[in-house]
């Protein structure tokens, strides 16, 4: 059974996103016969899904629209329409795309086993809790440690002094002459990729980082790192570029060559999936972990119906500097699974695992 899940009373639900604003006519399924179905714009929405959805082209539209109209025709509630919606993303198995009514955000999600549930639940608890908590550390054997949590930063100034943060905390750290720097992303579930990416900065360098792409494989946007801040250049129109953060580099001494391990997990997600794509193809480093969230790594555009809808939809895949896209998942290049141990680094494994990677390669 399908479950309509309510994942906030704000507008904002986690997740890489791009502004998009327009007018969208309201259009009605009128021959459905449900009350509710004649006062919700659930046409101008599966028109909206229909033309822009990653996943359009290998649906099937036909069955969709039956299975819309089907549902529409029984509504007795605005939760039975919104539900029509929500069929929808549970048929392209799409659990990144939601829909905002009257401020309460809706979604489709892939329930997981009490046992799977019990392995992940410590490390979500402590993910909530460190939201927005950038960490850094020198452990043993000089190597630097750096946590990237997620961010939930919206508007030009709450990212920019995010950026700023994390190039701050960074650059501390490239300050202590590390010979390797972990970083971790496994608490990030996601938020807002433009302060994490531009963080990064200090040992990305100038460099485009990441595409979004289009289903056809064409590029969406560039996304490009110079001094210190993040840009976006239009996929088709390039000459057409946006400097997405404005701040004045934090560090005096950047390092591009720096041996980097980047950790992942089960609760990377999101814009902390993008973050990890960045830093694919950047030369001396490896991904150490677990595969990341399943169905997360999409770039999400927003679509405003009216005054009181928002559609948050997936519409394009994350790809890396070469262009290889990740249309579901991101897969670490060395496995370790659990041992995951946030309070005690020392006896992390994966923490472990970077540090044997490190030692192999400089004996």
């Amino acid at each position: 059974m399908i479950k309509l899940r309510k994942i906030t009373s704000t507008m904002k639900s986690i997740g890489m996103s791009i502004s998009f604003k327009g007018a969208v006519a309201f259009l009605f399924i009128l021959s459905a016969n449900g009350l509710y179905a004649q006062t919700f714009p659930v046409d101008s929405i599966f028109s909206i899904i229909r033309t822009n959805h990653v996943e359009a082209p290998n649906a099937d539209w036909n069955h969709l629209a039956k299975l819309t109209e089907e549902t529409l025709s029984n509504a007795t509630s605005k939760q039975d329409s919104i539900m029509a919606v929500v069929d929808i993303f549970a048929e392209l198995n799409d659990v990144h795309s939601t829909i905002t009514v009257d401020g309460q955000t809706y979604g489709f999600y892939n329930p997981v086993s009490d046992s799977v549930y019990a392995l992940i639940a410590p490390m979500l608890s402590l993910s909530q809790t460190q939201q927005g908590v950038v960490f850094d550390t020198l452990l043993a054997d000089n190597i630097a440690y750096l946590r990237i949590p997620s961010i939930m930063a919206w508007g030009d100034d709450a990212i920019n002094s995010y950026a700023l943060q994390v190039q701050q905390t960074l650059c501390t750290t490239l300050d202590a002459d590390p010979d390797a720097l972990i970083i971790d992303l496994r608490l990030n579930t996601g938020g807002n990729m433009y302060p994490m990416l531009a963080g990064l900065w200090p040992i990305l360098g100038d460099e485009t980082v990441l595409y979004t792409m289009f289903p056809n494989g064409e590029p969406q946007f560039i996304w490009f790192l110079k001094k210190g801040n993040l840009y976006a250049r239009d996929g088709v129109q390039t000459s057409f570029q946006n400097q997405i953060t404005n701040v004045e580099p934090a560090c005096k001494k950047a390092n591009q060559s720096i041996k980097v391990y980047v950790l992942v997990g089960p609760l990377t997600a999101s814009s902390g999936q993008a973050t990890a794509v960045a830093l694919m193809g950047r030369p001396n480093t490896l991904f150490i972990g677990e595969p990341t969230a399943d169905g997360y790594i999409t770039a999400n555009n927003y679509y405003p119906i009216g005054e009181h809808i928002q559609l948050n939809l997936s519409s394009a895949y994350i790809a890396d500097r070469n262009k290889v896209a990740y249309p579901r998942i991101f897969l670490p290049q060395v496995y370790v699974l659990g041992g995951d141990n946030f309070l005690h680094l020392s006896q992390d494994l994966k923490v472990q695992m970077s540090k044997m990677m490190f030692n192999m390669k400089n004996k």
